[in-house]
């Protein structure tokens, strides 16, 4: 628990001063935010994927080996249809 502590203190640091280095001392600069918010959903999307991962690889695989050849199918006669 006290490395969890540690850890969110150091991670807390770390975005502070990246803020501070992106925005030149400006904290309610855009790039603050836009920054926050990327940070914000690659971590979501890396939890998700972790906890999901198994699932999702099994999805992917029955739609590689079963559903694949229609969707190629159907994409190439789209893309002949727009030229």
């Amino acid at each position: 628990m006290v490395a969890a502590i540690l850890y969110g203190v150091g991670g807390g640091l770390i975005v502070n001063e990246i803020g501070l280095l992106l925005t030149f001392g400006d904290y309610w600069s855009s790039l603050t935010w836009t920054f926050f918010i990327f940070l914000l959903s690659f971590v979501s999307v890396l939890i998700l994927l972790g906890r999901y991962s198994h699932k999702i690889f099994e999805e992917f695989h029955e739609f590689i080996s079963e559903k694949a050849s229609l969707y190629v199918a159907v994409f190439w006669q789209l893309l002949r249809s727009l030229s």
